[in-house]
């Protein structure tokens, strides 16, 4: 009967991600019906039958239906009284009484803050008590705090999918089922309150350690995002060079973290006594780091272990893991969308099933050694490190492939190189948080920090940017590896006793190696051209390790383009620009420009002859000539190919102010024009040269310009792109456009032999 809560477990969440995701499921009632009814007849067939194995089976298939219709049942009821009330006042204004929950997010015109809205006080007509949304408000000359009260009119909405990033799933799965924005700024009040609640009292906490960290280290970012998952002030480069080399999860505050505070306690006092001070301390612990989905997970899981140990009664990991899923979907059943709750229990599975027997084989060389007590400690220690590392990853794997297309494969090796770090890093900075008024301990533990941040961004700096072992599931050969790579593992797991230790590990280095080896060749062969969503034009054009150009950087208030560029660079390791097109010397195509210059070393450059003067104009140029760039005025006419010929780059001039581009290697064939002028366009309807696959638009362009239908029955382009943050797809002309809007960044792709 090991088996049967895991299996119950494991179907209410399949009930609830039908009942949650699947709107037909909201609609369909009979289903769950249905699915009582078969639990009703499995249960008295169960206890009429007498044969043991159709039993089991039978026992098994009732706790599945079980499952899926708890899941099911509770998600309906929780749609009925929380979900579809709070959704229904989409596009509504309401006079409302909230208290601030969290410390608010500062931006340029307003500020977001998470509001727990009092239902009864704001005269809502709904069932529940309360729900929570995140509010954009007006700047305010004092900081919001938690524990505020703020009397307002709110215009609720629900989150949208632009860019391709629905937000009304991600927002849901935090327990954000409706947005909101101050419909009538003078409404709006805020009201200190006489006491902060008990629940609340940690933010202010975690808040004023972070201001310690900020006052004492140079690299406080990062050490916000150790301690309390808060990447808010980190650097984007650091980040990704996290991402690159597999540790993006020690940012994101998870089990690891909850036991560094365990450590820590149970080293100062003792097992029996630790045990209790630690499990206050998580309790508070949770509302400092947000509430996160992981932290919560690891928090129940050792309550639950602390509370066996008291009664002395044995505990399941897998039980205890199951009742902490039970838990989070019953607070709320929209987590199950939740990447933080989906990677941190597909971890927790990893290391429960296969941690100790991947262990147990890579221990097997060193038993036929007489070893010391302290090299056998240390063998198991490392040892341990290293199946944790790939249990964790063999698991979390695929959902990281599935959503974010990339795998790193650093991931084992960084956690070797920096085994027991991370665990000084926590804990000092923890100690710092609470000791940092006391100047020689202070003084230590910022001495200990720094050296320690450094080599780890070292570590993280030089493994990220190791060829090959980023993974990207956008190609069928490692895609093909990938797959094969799981099934020899599947199979390795459950026919172990019939694998001898060797020809399976010599197996599954050689599928990794084989991987490594052929993405190396994939990705010096790999030929990228990004469209960024930023407002306006700006194109990467990146050969890989070998050239990289760009054209325009455009952007608007809000969108910085010359970031977007510089951290595309830093991902693929460019540390140069070795060709910059600026199609127009104006604000539409050369916003971000003089940031872009002043950041990264520029070698060529080439300009539309005869540009307007202009106040931007005149900027990019001081910043061109300051830097010694080598500026191409482009005045020849039609259509001609620019070195260096690997970027696959022509130029179609003949216009003043004005250039056009046109990007061909592979299966790659794109026009940008981004806003054609008169003559351009006879240039282009004389020309029986020019043709494309595929073309880049403005969005103003196409909707002013008359002699667009004539250009494109000429090109006759398979598909139009526009990088525009308002627009949505359509057809222009019979043809499909797609826009930045709705899918974020275009990337096309192509591998050049």
């Amino acid at each position: 009967m090991y088996w049967c809560f895991p299996i119950i477990t494991f179907s209410i969440f399949i009930g609830v991600w039908c009942e949650t995701q699947y709107p037909i499921f909201r609609q369909q009632n009979w289903i769950l019906l249905l699915l009582i009814i078969l639990c009703i007849c499995f249960f008295i067939f169960n206890k009429l039958n007498k044969n043991i194995v159709l039993y089991n089976s039978f026992q098994y298939i009732k706790y599945i239906i079980l499952g899926i219709s708890i899941g099911i049942t509770y998600s309906s009821i929780y749609n009925t009284f929380v979900q579809i009330p709070v959704t229904m006042l989409n596009n509504q204004r309401a006079d409302i009484y909230a208290v601030v929950t969290e410390y608010p997010e500062i931006y340029e015109n307003n500020q977001r803050v998470s509001l727990k809205i009092d239902v009864k006080k704001s005269n809502l007509n709904m069932k529940i008590p309360y729900f929570y949304t995140l509010a954009y408000l007006p700047l305010t000359d004092k900081e919001i705090e938690p524990a505020d009260i703020i009397k307002t009119k709110l215009l609720f909405y629900i989150g949208s999918d632009d860019g391709g990033f629905d937000r009304e799933e991600y927002y849901s799965g935090r327990n954000y089922h409706i947005l909101s924005e101050c419909a009538y700024t003078p409404t709006f009040q805020i009201q200190k309150s006489n006491s902060v609640p008990l629940f609340l009292k940690p933010k202010i906490w975690a808040n004023n350690f972070k201001t310690i960290l900020e006052n004492k280290l140079q690299n406080a970012g990062f050490m916000k995002g150790l301690l309390f998952g808060d990447t808010s002030d980190l650097s984007i480069y650091i980040k990704q060079d996290f991402q690159k080399a597999g540790l993006s999860h020690v940012l994101a505050v998870s089990g690891m973290h909850i036991g560094f505070i365990v450590l820590l306690f149970l080293t100062l006092f003792g097992k029996r006594f630790g045990m209790i001070i630690s499990c206050i301390a998580l309790i508070f612990f949770i509302p400092m780091t947000g509430a996160s989905p992981s932290v919560i997970r690891a928090v129940i899981m050792y309550l639950v272990s602390v509370g066996g140990f008291y009664l002395r009664r044995d505990h399941s990991l897998l039980h205890s893991l199951c009742f902490s899923l039970i838990l989070l979907l019953a607070i709320n059943p929209y987590s199950v969308t939740s990447l933080s709750l989906q990677l941190s229990f597909l971890a927790t599975l990893g290391i429960i099933f296969i941690n100790r027997p991947l262990q147990n084989l890579l221990l097997m060389p060193f038993q036929k050694f007489n070893l010391s007590k302290l090299s056998k400690k240390l063998v198991y220690t490392i040892t341990g490190a290293l199946s944790c590392s790939i249990s964790a990853c063999v698991f979390t794997s695929p959902i990281l492939l599935l959503n974010f297309g990339y795998v790193s494969v650093a991931s084992t090796l960084v956690n070797i190189l920096t085994l027991g770090v991370f665990s000084i890093l926590f804990i000092s900075g923890l100690l710092l948080c609470v000791l940092g008024s006391v100047p020689i301990i202070s003084g230590i533990l910022i001495t200990i920090i720094n050296l320690l941040s450094n080599y780890v961004f070292y570590i993280a700096d030089t493994t990220g940017n190791i060829s090959g072992f980023l993974l990207y599931w956008e190609d069928t050969k490692i895609k093909a590896l990938i797959i094969s790579f799981y099934i020899f593992i599947s199979l390795w797991i459950i026919f172990r006793k019939h694998f001898h230790y060797y020809v399976g590990m010599i197996i599954s280095v050689s599928i990794i190696a084989i991987t490594i080896y052929i993405n190396i060749g994939i990705g010096n062969n790999k030929y990228e051209v990004k469209l960024f969503d930023d407002g306006g034009q700006t194109i990467a054009i990146s050969s890989m390790h070998n050239k990289f150009a760009v054209i325009d950087c455009a952007g608007t208030n809000s969108q910085n383009a010359a970031e977007s560029v510089l951290a595309y660079m830093d991902w693929y390791n460019y540390k140069e620009i070795d060709l910059l097109i600026i199609t127009s010397l104006d604000n539409g195509h050369a916003k971000s420009i003089p940031q872009l210059i002043e950041n990264a070393k520029i070698k060529r450059c080439i300009l539309p002859n005869n540009y307007l003067e202009s106040d931007i104009a005149e900027e990019v140029l001081n910043s061109l000539k300051k830097h010694n760039t080598t500026v191409v005025y482009w005045t020849e006419t039609g259509e001609k190919n620019i070195q260096p010929q690997s970027l696959g780059i022509n130029i179609i001039g003949g216009t003043d102010r004005k250039l056009g581009v046109k990007i061909k290697n592979g299966n790659i064939d794109l026009l940008t024009m981004h806003s054609f002028t008169p003559k351009m366009l006879n240039e282009l309807l004389n020309s029986k040269n020019i043709s494309c696959k595929d073309v880049i638009l403005s969005s103003s362009f196409i909707s002013d310009d008359k002699r667009v239908p004539e250009v494109l029955n000429m090109l006759q382009p398979n598909k139009i792109y526009i990088p525009t943050s308002f627009a949505e797809d359509n057809y222009l002309y019979n043809t499909a456009y797609r826009t930045t809007k709705k899918h974020g960044d275009f990337t096309f792709t192509t591998i050049i032999n």
